[in-house]
């Protein structure tokens, strides 16, 4: 492994790596803000079929506390 970042093309790796890592986070952050909605609304289907929410309200409230 060392041996690869010694060489020309590990250098650049190591060199673009970091904006590589920013580049891939925001074209994740902007995917999943376009999901967003649909899973979050199936979530709260799930959640209201198991009785886990009363209404359009919120949570139902636990007993325990």
């Amino acid at each position: 492994m060392i041996a690869f970042y010694e060489t020309p093309i590990g250098k650049k790796a190591i060199k673009v790596m970091p904006q590589l890592m920013v580049d891939s986070m925001q074209a994740g952050q902007r995917w999943a803000m376009t999901v967003m909605p649909e899973v979050e609304q199936k979530v709260l289907a799930q959640m209201r079929e198991e009785g886990l929410f009363e209404s359009e309200e919120g949570p139902v409230e636990s007993e325990e506390g």
